[in-house]
């Protein structure tokens, strides 16, 4: 018993000793918070990192207790729920590979400055390769192909994660600075991306991710905002309403109040800029050239754009958008394949 512990003057009570004071909860870690603890005393920013921060950090089980009620989560939380579990044991291993070369962010800039060098010797002076550089090409080589493991996993996980967020079984918000909240539409994962934020040790957390968002006019120009600025729940269909239109289209089901005619209750339509189109075509073949697979033909691009917009006409893209099209994948350094590539210049 604690009352039988008594410390010599000037002595301090042993380490268990004072556990043993402190009650359970966020309190014991100097954070109060009301009663029960089952929430996160502090942000779990702040809980992350090198080492926790002092704060009740929520389990993996508490999470799942969560979504399953459909209660709001911050994305950051619900981020590995989303995830395919071999899809956590590919980037998992090649994190584990690339950690005695300093990590994959160490790894990938080694390879962007042994490639940006090599181009440079190229187009200097014919310098015969010496041993030491011999050594150094063997030893990107292994490098290479770490990257590119990690690079077609998180390509994978990403599309994982947004074709699950896309469904009508999630709701997603984005949070405001000012603390209102933003519905996102399913269509508008399309035009977005998640991006590797550095190592992370796995412990219930995913490693660090940005979410990669359009400017207002939907040109592709990224604003990155953290997983924290999300939250997402999950929606159940459902089952004490008659299953018509707007119940359908609308998750979850609207108030009794509402029309039942599908004209009132239908969600506005997602209009898609000729800018919007173009960039969202370029995402796709980025996405594609990630993940190893061929790039969209000129007939399967056309085919991509029309799915989004269905009154997109074959003249209209040939007459108004391939111009712009070249352009944009100039300016992002993606190749464009079949007849929608530019021409090749005359030597």
């Amino acid at each position: 018993m604690i009352s039988a512990i008594r410390p010599v003057m000037g002595q301090t009570l042993p380490v268990p000793a004072l556990c043993m004071m402190l009650p359970d909860g966020a309190a014991r870690f100097g954070r109060r918070t009301p009663e029960p603890h089952v929430w996160p005393a502090a942000p779990s920013a702040l809980a992350r990192g090198d080492g926790w921060r002092g704060a009740a950090v929520m389990t993996d089980e508490s999470i799942k207790a969560h979504l399953k009620r459909g209660d709001w989560v911050t994305l950051d939380e619900a981020f590995l729920e989303l995830v395919p579990s071999d899809r956590k044991e590919e980037i998992k291993a090649a994190i584990a590979d690339a950690a005695s070369y300093g990590g994959v962010s160490a790894i990938a800039r080694q390879v962007r400055d042994a490639r940006i060098a090599e181009q440079a010797r190229q187009h200097g002076s014919n310098v015969p390769p010496s041993p030491v550089r011999m050594i150094f090409t063997v030893d990107a080589a292994k490098r290479n192909a770490i990257v590119d493991r990690f690079q077609k996993a998180w390509s994978a996980i990403d599309a994982a994660v947004k074709k699950r967020l896309a469904d009508n079984e999630w709701q997603v918000e984005r949070i405001i600075p000012d603390g209102s909240v933003q519905s996102i539409v399913p269509l508008a994962w399309r035009n977005m991306r998640f991006r590797w934020h550095g190592e992370r040790e796995f412990t219930e957390q995913f490693p660090g991710a940005w979410v990669c968002l359009p400017d207002d006019s939907g040109r592709g120009v990224e604003r990155k905002r953290l997983l924290t600025m999300f939250q997402v729940r999950q929606v159940s269909a459902p089952s004490n309403v008659p299953p018509t239109v707007s119940t359908i289209q609308n998750s979850p089901a609207p108030d009794a109040e509402t029309s039942e005619t599908p004209q009132e209750t239908a969600p506005p339509k997602f209009q898609i800029s000729d800018d919007q189109l173009i960039e969202l075509a370029l995402d796709e073949d980025r996405r594609r050239h990630d993940a190893g697979e061929e790039g969209l033909t000129h007939d399967a691009r056309f085919a991509f754009m029309q799915e989004l917009r269905p009154n997109l006409s074959r003249n209209h893209y040939d007459e108004e958008m391939k111009g712009p099209l070249r352009k944009n994948a100039e300016k992002r350094g993606i190749t464009l394949r079949g007849r929608g590539a530019p021409p090749k210049k005359n030597k």
